[in-house]
């Protein structure tokens, strides 16, 4: 069955500037966008499975660009020229070319508007990640329930608004924050936003002062371990839409313990920040969130996988720190500021391939 392209037309009949065109999955096709007066989008000169083969409108280069398919409400990019159903994509498809037209962020991401689409110098863009050398891996690909999951989650992101946005991503230790920021954002990314990622551990207080105070039992980590007003002044207020838009995404390192706090990112008017990170909606920057996610995972659970992952630093050190030190930490927390409730989305990440929401 061929793909649907349905004309959004005005009821008078008179051009509209955001006439739109509803594009519903249903096979391949060799589908025209236009709009409701049947006119195509200056610099749009033909269409190859939903796919544009464009000119830009000032260079007149010709590009090929890949197909846009719809994924249960979500625009995604597929390798063009041609369009797999989402289960059938290859690991890592996504936008692979240079320039061209790209959907902009409408606030139904099921439409899209040839009056909407824009030109970018490139779609093959990147994450904007912060100098820590405190990284943590990309995650496997997500399995089909996760991957709806994390769709629907990037929706909701993607619908607080058009300006900058600031993303909590909250839970015990070992809860999967890092890998969910950075599947969320990937997601965002192709949704044509620009995407900044940042952890809370690169805004810790610095280890040559740790004799002042305690950061090692359960209640000194949660009470002493954290930087709040470097957190709030270099990072989560200038990424605001009231904010200078000059952040600072690392201000030490935690494993060299070098001050980054001079080194300042650009922040787009229509940035995504991401922020992963234990203890994030502590009041202390609470309010700076347009949007705040709950991992939970079982307190054993959080102790298993942190164990295993931090052999390499702590070795057999490494379950007594997760059970006295962040656990025990995680507990506290839990009893002072009961996050689940400041979650807008809350989601069992118990098991990576089938995780669920949990506060619907």
């Amino acid at each position: 069955m061929p793909c649907q392209v349905a004309p959004t037309k005005r009821a008078e009949g008179k051009p509209s500037r955001n006439a739109t065109t509803r594009v519903t999955w249903r096979g391949l096709s060799h589908a025209r966008a236009r709009n409701s007066e049947g006119e195509r989008p200056a610099g749009l000169e033909a269409e190859r499975d939903m796919g544009y083969g464009s000119r830009h409108p000032t260079t007149g280069e010709g590009r090929t660009i890949g197909a846009v398919l719809m994924v249960e409400g979500s625009p995604r990019w597929a390798r063009s020229p041609q369009l797999w159903h989402p289960a059938s994509w290859p690991p890592g498809a996504g936008p692979i070319c240079s320039a061209g037209y790209m959907a902009s962020n409408a606030r139904s991401p099921a439409v899209v508007g040839p009056d909407r689409l824009r030109w970018v110098e490139s779609i093959d863009a990147e994450v904007q990640l912060s100098v820590s050398t405190w990284r943590r891996p990309l995650p496997p690909a997500a399995s089909l329930q996760r991957a709806a999951l994390l769709d629907q989650v990037a929706a909701q992101i993607l619908a607080c608004g058009e300006g900058r946005l600031r993303v909590a991503v909250d839970g015990f230790t070992a809860s999967g924050k890092t890998s969910l920021g950075h599947e969320i954002a990937q997601l965002i990314l192709r949704s044509g936003r620009p995407v900044l990622r940042a952890s809370l551990d690169d805004f810790k207080k610095p280890w040559r002062d740790r004799h002042r105070y305690d950061r090692e039992s359960g209640a000194g980590y949660y009470r002493n371990a954290f930087d709040y007003p470097a957190v709030r002044g270099l990072l989560l207020e200038p990424a605001g839409v009231g904010g200078s838009g000059e952040c600072v995404l690392c201000s030490i390192d935690p494993l060299t313990q070098i001050d980054h706090s001079a080194v300042i990112t650009h922040v787009a008017p229509d940035a995504v920040l991401i922020v992963d990170g234990v203890f994030a909606f502590r009041p202390e920057i609470n309010d700076c969130w347009d949007f705040r996610i709950w991992l939970e995972i079982d307190s054993e659970l959080s102790v298993q996988r942190g164990t295993r992952r931090d052999q390499d630093w702590a070795g057999p050190e490494a379950e007594a720190v997760h059970r006295n030190r962040y656990l025990a930490s995680g507990h506290l927390y839990i009893a002072e500021v009961d996050p689940i409730r400041l979650a807008d989305v809350a989601i069992d990440n118990s098991r990576f391939d089938r995780p669920e929401v949990i506060n619907k």
